[in-house]
């Protein structure tokens, strides 16, 4: 199963923008009025577990039976996580059911931001999330930061490096004209804990076909082991099958890069050939991960 998304619509122009039908009903999900949490359980019923029903009711006891956008704020300021996380999630779950195209906020995210502009805060600074990850878009400006990633020797050793700043920059160049180009790119991709750069993990063309892309995880050293590799790239999966309709996706890794290859393993890729890659010299193992639901 894929993570559970938080869902926004990249534009080529790099800037980011909600999904159509999104912004004003997910950014307003807390803040507007909303049936009651015993109401929202009944509705929800069929998604929530007994557990989540016990610990919501003793909810109503521990809190008179507020409006669930109030009762959801005062468990955060309170430092409730738990409690928070569950009523933010039958929220969600309600919002969906009315319109599906709001579930594009990851619970998680919300209760790391205090505040009434959660929501909004959120879906502004990243177009996708998981629990732990906000992905955004590399724009002009972003050298310095560049740098923190494909500067590092750890980084780019097996996929061409050490690379110089000047490499850097034209790597970063290349990533902003592949937005520009196609609307996919390997995107930076930030802890949603402490908003510093995890790494990037994205898309780029692959071949001459328009709906096959190659899937890409560059991580720095400090967030390794941590499976934070397999969060982003099954976050990625979904947005290449789901929002990019892709027919298949292209994987490969230096020969010496026994993690990759364990990773693709886990994420269902196929061994497929041995491909030879100008940057290393070497022919890396290569691998295709087949969308079943595309429409040919």
């Amino acid at each position: 199963m894929w993570a559970k998304l938080a869902l926004l619509s990249p534009p080529c122009d790099g800037g980011l923008r909600l999904a159509p039908d999104c912004e004003s009903t997910a950014t307003q999900a807390l803040d507007r009025a909303m049936p009651t949490s015993s109401t929202l359980a009944r509705r929800a019923s069929a998604t929530v577990s007994d557990g989540s029903r016990a610990r919501l009711s003793s909810l109503n006891e521990r809190y008179p039976p507020l409006r669930l956008a109030d009762t959801s704020r005062r468990a955060m300021y309170g430092h409730d996580h738990q409690h928070g996380l569950l009523l933010v999630s039958m929220c969600l779950q309600y919002v969906q059911r009315c319109s599906p195209a709001a579930a594009c906020i990851s619970p998680r995210s919300i209760l790391r931001r205090k505040g009434t502009g959660v929501m909004s805060e959120l879906v502004s600074k990243y177009f996708l999330t998981t629990d732990r990850l906000g992905f955004s878009t590399w724009k002009e400006g972003d050298e310095a930061l560049a740098l923190t990633l494909w500067g590092m020797t750890e980084v780019s050793a097996l996929i061409g490096g050490p690379f110089t700043s000047a490499e850097v920059h034209a790597r970063l160049r290349r990533e902003i004209d592949t937005m520009n180009a196609h609307k996919v790119q390997y995107w930076p991709v930030f802890s949603l804990q402490n908003n510093e750069l995890v790494g990037c993990a994205g898309l780029r063309p692959h071949g001459r076909g328009e709906d096959v892309f190659e899937l890409g995880v560059h991580l720095r050293p400090s967030y390794w082991g941590q499976g934070i590799a397999l969060e982003a790239a099954r976050a990625v999966i979904a947005y290449a099958f789901e929002h990019m309709a892709a027919k298949s996706l292209f994987a490969g890794h230096h020969p010496a890069n026994f993690g990759s290859a364990r990773l693709l393993q886990k994420l269902g890729f196929s061994f497929t050939h041995e491909e030879f890659y100008l940057p290393t010299g070497r022919n890396h193992p290569s691998y295709l991960l087949v969308n079943t639901g595309h429409s040919t």
